[in-house]
């Protein structure tokens, strides 16, 4: 498993887009209830227009374009392709369940990466217990490969290194060298190709070797 920018534990996340819903968990919860209101950043052609006008190459409005992204993983205008917002704006946001936010924020608060807590009463019913069971990331049998940023706000190396400890079958931890880079960066940097890529295929290409050789070794 290649883990780009994985989020597990969010202690010490510095995102304003998931900061701001965890400390309203609750009257999201009863909120979203209430109006049965379940689905979030739901994709519009509103976005595409926005993209295609505001932030092409030579629109003066292009400098703000970032702001969605920065404010949810970590602002890197020198590394951003921004040739590549138009296009990004027609599959971002592509939508997500309000559940998926609250899940979110739930985690975000317990620091505990366990299942959703639907209260004692219904997770009694779903989970046979009180509290939410948790996922027992020390039973993962694939081999993991971590790579991660400093300026990721939906991480840090605190959460990054709990995760790391917890993962029995670790065969590769990487944090990209340039301190800018940030979470999405990992799709929009065109310093992703120098930083990243390279690094990505050696792993492909050792685990793959491995896997051949072990399989040559059992047939002899």
């Amino acid at each position: 498993m290649l883990a780009l920018a994985p989020v597990v534990h969010t202690k010490e996340i510095k995102s304003w887009a998931f900061n701001i819903p965890a400390r309203l968990q609750g009257f999201l919860e009863w909120f979203t209830d209430v109006i049965g209101y379940h689905e979030i950043f739901a994709r519009n052609d509103l976005w595409t227009i926005f993209g295609n006008v505001y932030c092409r190459d030579g629109a003066w409005t292009q400098r703000f374009c970032d702001i969605p992204f920065g404010l949810s993983g970590g602002f890197n205008r020198p590394g951003l392709n921004t040739t590549l917002l138009p296009i990004t704006f027609t599959h971002f946001p592509g939508g997500s369940s309000t559940k998926q936010l609250l899940h979110y924020t739930q985690v975000l608060n317990s620091d505990v990466f366990r299942q959703y807590d639907h209260g004692i009463l219904q997770n009694i019913q779903k989970y046979g217990q009180e509290t939410p069971p948790l996922y027992f990331l020390n039973r993962t049998t694939a081999p993991v490969a971590i790579f991660w940023a400093g300026n990721d706000w939906l991480t840090s190396q605190r959460d990054i290194d709990v995760l790391h400890k917890a993962l029995p079958n670790v065969i590769h931890y990487y944090k990209v060298p340039d301190e800018l880079f940030n979470h999405f960066d990992f799709l929009l940097s065109f310093t992703a190709q120098k930083h990243i890529y390279p690094n990505f295929l050696q792993v492909i290409e050792k685990h793959e070797r491995d896997k051949h050789s072990k399989t040559k070794r059992n047939k002899d």
